[in-house]
């Protein structure tokens, strides 16, 4: 048995395996510019921030529904359980999702189908911090939050994450203060590039 594990930093987008990315863009009848899942693993050898970056959007296209958020985070669920995690702390980022036309409420809904389970299913306790996206303005994070108001419940703090570079914290001062206040914990990605 596995040294039980807690993973307190985990991207759910980041955990697309090949084989799900195929299955999922055959399902939603998106064309990946991959041969095959060996062509689309030799990319997740990635170089820097920016090419893993480019990666993982490129990934997103292929998660449309709510199932496709519940496979993606119980494959993942799975996959950690066998390697022992017991906790997983899961970030997501809706606005790169609500940019090409998927809820909130569908990428929410979807993962809580797989965590809300988790632990009677993998015997793994889960929470949900949605992050919002450096390189995009405070605005729209400021608008994700609002979105974000219904699934509360489900979600106990917020993130910044993506490209670094020329986008500090202090830009997003205000969202940050208005996620205090409805009660979600703040945190934030620093010194990735």
């Amino acid at each position: 048995m596995p040294l039980p594990k807690a993973e307190l930093h985990l991207h759910i987008e980041g955990t697309l395996e090949p084989e799900l990315a195929f299955a999922l863009a055959a399902r939603n009848g998106v064309a990946l510019p991959y041969a095959d899942t060996e062509e689309l693993r030799e990319a997740y050898r990635f170089a820097d921030l920016q090419s893993f970056l480019n990666l993982y959007y490129e990934l997103m296209a292929v998660l449309r529904t709510e199932r496709d958020f519940e496979e993606l985070a119980d494959a993942y669920l799975a996959r950690a359980a066998a390697q022992g995690v017991r906790h997983a702390e899961i970030f997501f980022d809706p606005q790169a999702h609500m940019a090409r036309g998927v809820g909130i409420g569908t990428v929410v809904e979807g993962l809580w189908r797989a965590l809300g389970r988790s632990e009677e299913t993998h015997g793994v306790s889960t929470r949900l911090i949605m992050c919002f996206l450096r390189d995009e303005s405070a605005e729209s994070a400021m608008e994700t939050l609002e979105a974000a108001k219904p699934y509360l419940d489900r979600i106990v703090g917020v993130g910044l994450d993506s490209a670094e570079v020329g986008h500090p914290p202090a830009k997003f001062r205000e969202v940050y203060a208005a996620a205090a206040a409805l009660g979600l914990r703040r945190v934030a990605h620093a010194g990735e590039e």
